[in-house]
């Protein structure tokens, strides 16, 4: 048996009933390593926001069909981020013109 899929806000574990504009919420004790809670704890600080919140998003990301495979996401990094780009000037004015920015 299959697990819907889950989205933040919306009592999606239960079809059929109605989304609560405030969704139930339940305290557990977990382990998580220090450098990982310091690293939440300062996000939630930067942004202004409970830790608790920062670690639903990231439990929601992680829950989340959308979320590509890790060695997808790294190979990603490597091709994307890791180094410079290296396009021919027409190429580079076929992307411009595809997405718009050329008119």
């Amino acid at each position: 048996m299959s697990t819907p899929p889950f989205r933040s806000g919306v009592n999606s574990w239960n079809p059929g009933t109605k989304p609560q504009s405030e969704p139930m919420k339940k305290k557990v004790g977990i382990l998580i390593e220090e450098n990982i809670i310091r690293h939440a704890k300062h996000r939630a600080a930067k942004e202004g926001r409970p830790l608790s919140d920062v670690i639903q998003d990231a439990l929601v990301s992680y829950l989340s069909d959308k979320v590509p495979e890790s060695q997808k996401r790294e190979r990603a990094y490597q091709l994307f981020c890791e180094q410079a780009m290296r396009i021919s000037k027409n190429q580079l004015k076929e992307i411009l013109k595809e997405n718009g920015w050329n008119r």
